[in-house]
């Protein structure tokens, strides 16, 4: 019970110093990274199961399919073959 006072008290002291500004500043970009990404993982998986349509020179931009690497990072890849 005491760590977690000496925790608490810790936190909101530290938490005043920061300047709100720059850390939302920093963590936007970050969502941002995170957010792309995610839309590029989804346009790849589409196009590996024929949703969208695709050609090599398409899949090489979006990233690598699976037909071609040994692991794929999509936790359901296992499921489909």
């Amino acid at each position: 019970m005491g760590l977690a006072v000496a925790f608490g008290v810790m936190f909101v002291k530290g938490s005043v110093r920061v300047n709100l500004q720059k850390f939302f500043r920093v963590t936007s970009i970050i969502l941002f990274f995170v957010a792309f990404q995610l839309v590029i993982s989804g346009l790849h998986e589409l196009s590996e199961n024929g949703v969208l349509p695709s050609s090599k020179r398409e899949m090489a931009l979006i990233g690598p399919s699976s037909a071609t690497t040994t692991f794929s990072s999509s936790p359901f890849s296992l499921w489909r073959r």
